[in-house]
């Protein structure tokens, strides 16, 4: 009779030469699988616009962060200036994509190119491109 395998459990006959000499069934059941842990699998950021020849300007950042399954993702914005925002929770009810913003405004073109990314603090350490634009003040 055949072994009748249990929703979580294959079950893979083997057969092994007893000392009869005469093949004899083995049963292996295969482990259930082990859940994926949950991460952020993608961070990108993008900024609006890209250039100003205007003072001030207020540059608008958009960022998208990919997860394979729900859990909260801590996150941060880190500027090219050594500034960074506070650290925010976002939730995610499923594996998928979520944008966040931030903006940033400058009347100072001293250097004339900055950068803002998104940097994912957990569930694993993941930063985005940096996002970069350029200001010339007339």
């Amino acid at each position: 009779q055949r072994p009748t395998p249990t929703p979580t459990e294959e079950v893979i006959q083997t057969l092994e030469p007893s000392p009869s000499g005469s093949p004899k069934a083995t049963k292996t059941p295969t482990p259930t699988p082990t859940p994926v842990a949950f991460q952020v699998t993608a961070v990108a950021a993008a900024v609006a616009p890209t250039s100003s020849n205007t003072c001030p300007t207020t540059f608008n950042f958009s960022g998208t962060i990919t997860t394979n399954a729900a859990g909260t993702v801590n996150y941060k914005w880190e500027r090219s200036d050594g500034a960074s925002g506070t650290s925010q929770s976002l939730v995610f009810d499923s594996a998928g994509s979520k944008t966040v913003t931030a903006s940033w405004t400058l009347s100072n073109d001293e250097p004339p190119t900055k950068w803002e990314k998104l940097h994912v603090l957990s569930p694993n350490d993941i930063s985005s491109n940096e996002a970069t634009f350029t200001l010339n003040c007339p």
